[in-house]
């Protein structure tokens, strides 16, 4: 029941790092998408009009060259208001996506004990499986001896299945203390997800 809870609770907390600041980076993001949509034919139409200013150098058409820099240069200070202000939209965003994977790492690092207390109790599992599997051949040769007559080998094998199980029961004790451990864990990383 404890290990379903820890489970449940880790599940929640990995949702909920998903969700850290994801409002305000969605404004953040769509305002900079926004700014970048609306400036995009300004800034292309400064971009080719240097272009054809070139162009007309290289074919030594002052005329034109000059038509295209008057151009370019009624817009020029447009075209870097636009620029300077997609470049601070997407300074936000790049701020706030900083502020929200630091959050992020704080919680998952609070979360890190978990995975190797996970391992010692899947390897501890794996012995429960073991004692268990030897305690079933115990019991057969109890059995077997119990048949027989066989009152040493009957309880020299009942020995043997009594010790088995204190040793799945420590195990199951040392799990139980493992995933109490775990739960401790999570509230701690569930004490720092932002409010």
């Amino acid at each position: 029941m404890l290990r379903k809870l820890n489970t449940d609770n880790l599940k929640e907390i990995h949702s909920k790092l998903k969700l850290i600041d994801k409002e305000k980076l969605d404004k953040l993001k769509s305002e900079a998408d926004h700014a970048r949509k609306k400036y995009e034919p300004l800034l292309a139409e400064y971009t080719d009009l240097g272009k054809k200013a070139a162009e007309a150098r290289k074919r030594k058409d002052r005329k034109s060259a000059v038509m295209f820099d008057l151009k370019r240069n009624r817009i020029k200070a447009s075209a870097n208001a636009a620029r300077q202000e997609i470049k601070v939209k997407r300074d936000a965003l790049t701020a706030a996506k900083k502020l929200a994977s630091a959050k992020v790492k704080a919680v998952k690092e609070a979360l890190v004990p978990v995975q190797a207390l996970k391992k010692q109790i899947t390897a501890e599992n794996k012995k429960i499986s073991d004692y268990n599997k030897n305690r079933i051949a115990s019991d057969k040769r109890y059995k077997s001896a119990v048949k027989l007559g066989d009152a040493i080998m009957a309880a020299a094998e009942l020995r043997q299945i009594v010790g088995y199980l204190g040793s799945v029961q420590s195990s199951q004790k040392s799990i139980y203390e493992w995933e109490s451990g775990i739960r401790k864990t999570i509230q701690a990383a569930e004490s720092k997800l932002p409010r």
